[in-house]
């Protein structure tokens, strides 16, 4: 009898046991956590992006996933992939890699965020806040003038002037790189280059010599800011990089369709 009863009992405190372990771990859910590299979001809202149940901060419901490689990972708008590591039972620490977004167009209500790369990264209902910074901290331009008919999220957008897109691009990229104020970035119909920076108005004329334009202007913009005018770099050229640059105080040039 006494071997029976052994075996009936031992299972069955073996099941308690286990039962008791499954409860305790159940109960166990992260409380705390650290997060890196994330500057459109606070801690809070990555962390509930991550994690937006009981359940998914569950331990055991992690470690479980985490055997099975069912692990979930959720899509954040302008983050292109986050880490997460287990500091703790009820610890972790998230590393956040946000996208690069250098410029942004309006088309039929929506908004299409550019990356460094002119795909269309993001498209959202709502521009970026006023002052709202990109990952470099250059505040993230407005571009005009470009022509298209549609657009695929991931892709480059289709553009009648393919050349005149990647040129707005590289130079969205090194205002980006400058860390320059420009709010708008606009192509007008003659072809010419204009940036608003606050209240100064910046002629860039054609694109050529762009580059050295945007380096000229970074060095010159910290007399003028605060001023309202208009900066005037259309004589720039890098075979004549001490030609005269123009800034006439209170006024600026009318653009296409001004008057």
């Amino acid at each position: 009898m006494r071997k029976k009863t052994r075996r009936i009992l031992i299972p069955i405190v073996v099941l308690l046991i286990l039962g008791l372990a499954c409860i305790g771990l159940w109960s166990i859910k992260i409380t705390s956590y650290t997060v890196d590299g994330n500057e459109r979001y606070t801690d809070e809202e990555i962390f509930n992006y991550i994690f937006p149940t009981d359940n998914d901060r569950r331990y055991i419901v992690r470690l479980f996933r985490k055997w099975f490689k069912k692990e979930n990972k959720v899509s954040i708008p302008f983050v292109e992939s986050y880490d997460v590591d287990d500091v703790s039972m009820r610890s972790v620490s998230i590393v956040v890699y946000e996208k690069n977004i250098i410029a942004y167009m309006e088309y039929l209500g929506s908004y299409l965020y550019l990356d460094s790369e002119g795909y269309v990264a993001e498209v959202s209902d709502h521009a970026p806040d006023a002052g709202e910074n990109s990952s470099e901290g250059s505040v993230i331009p407005h571009v005009e003038g470009l022509d298209f008919d549609y657009f695929v999220k991931d892709e480059a957008l289709p553009v009648e002037d393919p050349e005149v897109f990647r040129t707005i691009i590289s130079l969205a990229g090194e205002i980006q790189k400058k860390q320059l104020p420009v709010s708008l970035i606009r192509f007008t119909l003659s072809g010419e280059i204009i940036l608003h920076m606050d209240r100064v108005r910046v002629y860039l004329g054609t694109m050529k010599s762009i580059t050295g334009k945007i380096r000229r202007l970074a060095e010159i913009y910290p007399k003028v800011e605060g001023q309202a005018g208009s900066l005037i770099l259309r004589s720039y050229d890098n075979d004549n990089p001490n030609a005269d640059i123009i800034f006439k105080r209170d006024e600026y040039e009318p653009e296409d369709g001004e008057n």
